[in-house]
């Protein structure tokens, strides 16, 4: 079972164990891939700008996420089910009203790809 299937079971019944062992993986997950992307694009990079091209990377790991959800938040409707009717809105089950919102998620993460492709190979 993936970290995000894991993370998408979690309810406020959970006991603190299993959320803490969920993000326990998560956390290290996070921990191989970031020091792997460090080491890739600063060894990739000439001496004399390691720390510019660090800089950059961890800019855009830092700016990158915060963009893509706060249009994602702007993008969510705000429905019945968010508001509170039930007396966990944790609990209650969201109606599809995302999905028109999804394909404008998608083309803006779509961008991602053009400034990907024009790095250095």
């Amino acid at each position: 079972m993936s970290v995000v299937l894991a993370l998408s079971r979690l309810t406020p019944a959970t006991s603190w164990q299993e959320t803490g062992l969920v993000l326990a993986v998560l956390g290290a997950g996070f921990t191989a891939v970031m020091v792997t992307a460090t080491g890739t694009v600063v060894g990739d990079a000439p001496p004399g700008y390691a720390g510019v091209v660090g800089g950059l990377k961890q800019t855009a790991m830092n700016v990158g996420p915060t963009l893509g959800i706060a249009v994602a938040a702007a993008l969510m409707p705000l429905t019945p089910t968010a508001e509170g009717s039930p007396a966990h809105p944790a609990l209650a089950v969201p109606d599809l009203t995302l999905t028109p919102a999804l394909p404008a998620v998608a083309a803006l993460a779509a961008l991602g790809l053009i400034p990907a492709r024009l790095l250095p190979r």
